[in-house]
């Protein structure tokens, strides 16, 4: 536990490092560290590997300041999205719920289409919308990207276990291996985009004026 919340300040502090923002004018010459997201540990209390829709219980809530629709990530890649909150719980809705969907790229060349969870195997998910001329193969690593403006980029989702052309469509069958084990989450990470209200309510007006 002591871990993990080390860990999360690393984080914290790694992404403010990253993340500068230099403003320079024939006067001025500032430095000005943005973090674009908060890392915050928490311990799985339980989890579900088994139903269609799985979904994990942690041990922090709205107290916490975790709220719906947070990313949640492990140790090793993408775990799931908040789901609901109490004051001291939160649920997560795991990438093994059906119910689940995530703009997912391939990190060699930023192809991206849909990564879901279609049942059965808890080790594997499929990655829909890659079409034929992009060139794929097994072991090839999948990661998140900022479509979704929940998850940030370049957090590991697994790696391409096997695939296959479709007779009926113009895109590829691609069977994703998680980097995840769901039989052995214990701690995790949610990550709050701090920035995430001011881009939803920029893309909003897109919306409006169409």
């Amino acid at each position: 536990k002591e871990l993990a919340e080390e860990n999360a300040e690393i984080r914290n502090i790694n992404t403010r490092i990253d993340n500068p923002l230099i403003l320079n004018t024939d006067s001025i010459q500032d430095t000005v560290f943005k973090q674009q997201y908060l890392y915050t540990s928490a311990e799985v209390i339980n989890n579900t590997v088994i139903f269609p829709k799985n979904y994990i219980t942690i041990n922090k809530g709205s107290d916490a300041g975790i709220v719906q629709d947070m990313a949640v990530i492990g140790p090793k890649g993408v775990v799931g999205i908040v789901f609901s909150t109490s004051k001291h719980f939160s649920t997560i809705m795991s990438v093994i719920n059906m119910d689940f969907k995530i703009s997912a790229q391939f990190k060699k060349n930023n192809y991206f289409g849909s990564l879901v969870w279609e049942g059965g195997d808890f080790r594997r998910a499929k990655l829909h919308e890659i079409p034929y001329h992009v060139d794929v193969k097994k072991g090839d690593t999948i990661i998140t990207n900022t479509f979704s403006n929940i998850f940030p980029a370049g957090i590991p989702i697994g790696v391409v276990a096997d695939f296959k052309k479709s007779s009926s469509e113009n895109f590829y069958d691609i069977d994703i291996e998680l980097a995840t084990d769901f039989k052995n989450v214990q701690q995790v990470y949610i990550v709050r985009n701090l920035l995430k209200s001011e881009r939803d309510s920029l893309e909003s007006l897109n919306h409006t004026n169409k």
